[in-house]
């Protein structure tokens, strides 16, 4: 079983949900966002620190579960203990999607920059965009345990494993509904009706009207391409470029 409180006392000191963090640092605040009312499994780089942070601000602080699971924690982990509460989840082209996750990664700061898959995919820093990408679409020089096993076990890419191992079996058994990052906003709004979600006019503007959040500098994500790894991502990730109705 899930441990998760159900905290009615709001934080941890009394009084209110506390307002989300400000600074360099807000985006690694970990927690898995679970309301009475929804949960979102977050793929990594779709949108879902957005979502926490207007979610946290606007909502009522006795809406959420506490939780210490991580933000990225798989459907399967919350899906027996939560079966009743509708989950949400964002899926992102795939093209788009590498160009955010390699300049997210080499644009933290350093003491964030751990692990074997950036001493393998990333080089520590070294590798460019496009030796980076080809890594972590072939397998080759890539090593990544929670993706990995899945990458050689479905042909796909590492997107496509991350996708599968946290949102893709809970889409697949009809328990979890997607949304594209493209029309994020839209998408969970409409989420949020369909399941009769007794959000206010104050969350509907602030949803619609917040910024993005946890962006990375970059330029349009067709620039960083030439032809042969647009048609290596193109097949890799072709489950998600068909779900999305993605093109290029």
């Amino acid at each position: 079983m899930v441990a998760a409180a159900d905290d009615r006392q709001g934080g941890a000191t009394g009084g209110d949900w506390p307002t989300f963090p400000q600074g360099p640092r807000a985006q690694r605040l970990h927690s898995m966002v679970m309301t009475r009312h929804f949960i979102l499994i977050h793929v990594p780089r779709t949108g879902g620190q957005f979502i926490r942070k207007v979610t946290f601000e606007q909502l009522p602080g006795d809406w959420f579960i506490r939780n210490a699971l991580d933000a990225h924690t798989p459907w399967e982990l919350v899906a027996d203990d939560f079966a009743e509460l509708p989950m949400f989840a964002v899926i992102r082209n795939p093209w788009d999607w590498y160009v955010s996750w390699y300049h997210y990664l080499t644009q933290t700061d350093a003491e964030t920059r751990t692990g074997p898959m950036w001493m393998s995919a990333f080089q520590q820093g070294a590798s460019d965009f496009s030796s980076t990408v080809t890594r972590a679409c072939t397998g080759e020089g890539f090593d990544n345990p929670a993706t990995g096993p899945i990458m050689r076990e479905l042909g796909c890419d590492h997107l496509s494993a991350s996708y599968m191992r946290i949102a893709g079996r809970g889409v697949d058994a009809g328990k979890v509904e997607l949304g594209r990052f493209e029309s994020m906003q839209q998408d969970f709004l409409d989420f949020l009706r369909r399941h009769e979600v007794p959000v206010g006019d104050a969350f509907v503007e602030a949803l619609m009207a917040e910024p993005p959040y946890g962006s990375s500098k970059r330029g349009p994500y067709q620039q960083y391409y030439h032809d042969d790894l647009r048609d290596l991502v193109g097949r890799k990730a072709r489950r998600l470029v068909e779900l999305g109705g993605y093109e290029f």
